[in-house]
């Protein structure tokens, strides 16, 4: 569990508690507000009724991270700020702190609630609010029945609803719920515990995850029958709160690595609460708003109702805030007039506005919500109707759309239903406002119509001289394949679903900047992060020294390859060389071999080094030779000799060999014949390959 309740986290509260009392004992060494913290009327009229009012305190927790681990750590430092700022005689009860969200849940009386007015690190003060599910009492219409037809069901999509619960046995449902959780702050304490703490207590979740994702055992097929999903069970019979919904979503958050949700629904709203403004909703739930934000940031789509209380000028909340798609309602047929507890329609057809949807110019998108058969509580169906069943059936499209396309973010998302529609839902009201009603088919042909989603996470695996590898997260699900970019220029594809790429014929001991994306028919997505590779160390290139300066001949690099028993090795006249005597008038020789390179046609090997000599007599030879090999077969060689010396002489040689086909390997020898008392060595030689 990320968040605590009083039954869950009881131990937790009164860690919190000692842990106030125990910094508060500390002078504080921030100064205290010199003016007071604006505070809703709703909480001062509860305090002023009550004595005690429960809050949530808000606080800046950094810059936002999509990193779950530093998230967590920003919350963690920055709750410890606020609770030690608090003064000894201020003390709130029944505190619930979320691991993700930077607020704190609590119930304070007058003297705190102004301590906490005071307290230089709290941002914003807002309401435990009471909650209620979106309900005042489709599928061809949408033609998801097409999309479904096409083979997209929601496969591998994961929908978390924030609900009443579930029937976990209804046929419907139960071979798609994976998870489930109960978010329970509040007193009384409701959470059932158990093996199913995510039980139905109202009805409402098995009707609204049966319009998602039912696979029409008993009920009809939901527009996702394919989807899983998540279920989070919010309070229970006594009613749930804003606090209840942020400790769910807070849950996804933390949890997001293993749970993998991919879109979240909450069919539900404040109670009496309506904004035409995005950001006076975000002002208002700051709560909410930063958890929904978290979770569009971790590219969570998320969905909500704007409720059903006929209101002309607002949408509630959290369907009012900026990260969050709000759904109202629509018919999907004529079924005569209908009454509904905020109005009454005197007639319907389908793309009708229900008359109970709250709506102004911030409402998104429509969809069927009036009247719904779905799945019930009980292993049974319902009829019914509210934007809370309009809410999951733009959810189960976003669920095809993911299955479909791959990755869409939540922007991206939103976008891509409200402009691919051409069905519209005009208001009657006089508003003069219509709105595009979501169109499974249409939102499938514009996604088959646009470049793939983007890879992401692209890493070096690893490199040699020659090579290097990579491999990238793949995001699509329409892409050809992959094209890898090198330096701005295309280096390579790979197939569909192929996400490693290794690049070949590179230069040693060079830098390269590498880029991917994917494509189809419709042209390339955005590039992937940028990543550099630098290539091995050249093998025998870049001023590779051949057993240092040549210093020690004996320490196994050197093997004597021709000695009759009479010739030395070794004589040093400066202890830097590497000499030979001919002692019998024979061939001596030795060599060194430098194995392991990666060397291609077109290479220049060269051997740059100082050669001596002594009694070097007419008719004798001495000298160096380079050869390559490619599996033990000679492929090129140089012979650079040195005839008729009579004097001790040191001069610079370069031996050259331009290679004529592939090697992996470089002989290096020194010799001499027919010398009888001759001297002949090398100094300060260079091996180097230039590509």
């Amino acid at each position: 569990m990320q968040s605590s309740t009083l039954t869950r986290r009881g131990l937790f509260s009164l860690v919190l508690a000692v842990l106030v009392a125990v910094l508060a004992a500390v002078p504080s060494a921030v100064a205290a507000q010199s003016s007071l913290l604006a505070v809703p009327d709703q909480i001062l009229a509860e305090l002023e009724a009550n004595g005690e009012v429960r809050i949530v305190v808000n606080f800046e927790a950094g810059e936002s991270v999509n990193d779950i681990d530093a998230l967590e750590a920003q919350v963690t430092a920055a709750r410890a700020d606020v609770l030690g700022a608090l003064p000894r005689s201020a003390q709130p009860t029944d505190v619930v702190a979320f691991s993700h969200v930077p607020a704190i849940v609590m119930t304070v009386d007058a003297a705190t609630l102004e301590a906490i007015q005071r307290n230089p690190f709290v941002t914003a003060i807002e309401p435990n609010a009471e909650m209620a599910f979106s309900l005042d009492e489709s599928v061809p219409l949408i033609n998801a029945d097409d999309t479904q037809a096409l083979g997209v069901t929601g496969d591998g999509v994961t929908v978390a609803i924030a609900d009443s619960g579930i029937d976990f046995d209804h046929p419907d449902l139960s071979d798609d719920l994976q998870d489930q959780y109960c978010a329970d702050v509040n007193v009384p304490l409701e959470c059932p515990g158990g093996a199913n703490p995510a039980v139905d207590y109202a009805g409402h979740g098995t009707w609204v995850s049966g319009t998602i994702t039912s696979n029409g055992t008993v009920a009809g097929e939901g527009v996702a029958p394919d989807a899983e999903f998540h279920m989070g069970r919010l309070g229970g019979p006594s009613g749930f709160f804003t606090t209840d919904v942020v400790d769910y979503l807070n849950y996804l958050i933390a949890n997001h690595g293993s749970l993998g949700s991919d879109i979240v629904n909450m069919s539900l709203g404040v109670v009496g609460y309506y904004s035409n403004s995005a950001v006076t909703c975000a002002n208002d739930w700051p709560s909410l708003n930063t958890a929904t934000t978290s979770l569009a940031n971790l590219g969570i789509v998320v969905v909500a109702a704007s409720g059903n209380d006929n209101n002309l000028t607002g949408v509630g909340s959290p369907a009012c805030l900026p990260n969050v798609i709000s759904v109202g309602a629509s018919y999907d047929a004529n079924v005569g007039g209908v009454g509904y507890s905020s109005c009454t329609d005197a007639s319907s057809a389908p793309d009708q506005i229900a008359c109970f949807t709250n709506r102004n110019s911030i409402l998104d998108i429509m969809a069927p919500g009036s009247l719904i058969t779905t799945s019930a509580d009980g292993g049974g169906t319902g009829t019914v109707a509210g934007t809370s069943f309009a809410s999951p059936i733009v959810a189960a499209v976003a669920a095809q759309m993911r299955e479909y396309y791959g990755f869409v973010s939540h922007t991206d998302m939103r976008n891509a239903l409200v402009n691919s529609t051409s069905a519209t839902v005009s208001d009657p009201s006089g508003t003069g406002l219509t709105y595009p009603r979501v169109d499974s088919l249409a939102a499938y042909n514009y996604f088959a119509s646009i470049a793939p989603a983007d890879p992401i996470n692209l890493v070096s695996t690893g490199s040699t001289e020659t090579t290097a590898s990579l491999s990238w997260t793949d995001q699509a699900n329409t892409e050809t394949g992959f094209r890898v970019y090198r330096d701005g220029i295309p280096a390579g594809i790979s197939g569909v679903n192929v996400t490693t790429f290794t690049d070949t014929g590179l230069t040693c001991e060079t830098t390269y900047t590498y880029y991917v994306v994917s494509f189809n028919a419709n042209g390339e997505s955005n590039q992937s992060n940028n990543v550099n590779v630098t290539t091995g160390t050249c093998s025998g290139g870049g001023n590779l020294l051949i057993n240092g300066s040549f210093e020690d001949p004996f320490g196994g690099n050197w093997n004597i390859f021709s000695d009759d028993g009479a010739f030395t090795t070794g004589q040093a006249f400066d202890g830097s060389r590497v000499m030979l005597f001919d002692a019998d008038n024979s061939q001596e020789l030795i060599r060194q071999s430098v194995s392991g390179v990666s060397g291609a046609s077109g290479d220049t090997v060269e051997l740059t080094f100082y050669v001596g000599g002594q009694n070097l007599a007419s008719g004798g030879q001495a000298g160096t030779r380079v050869e390559t090999f490619n599996g033990g077969s000679l492929v090129d060689l140089a012979n650079c000799l040195v005839a008729n010396r009579g004097t001790f002489n040191w001069q610079q040689i370069v031996c050259t060999v331009n290679a004529s086909g592939n090697y992996d390997e470089i002989r290096v020898s020194i010799g001499l014949r027919n010398i009888p008392s001759g001297f002949f060595g090398i100094d300060a030689a260079e091996l180097t390959i230039t590509p």
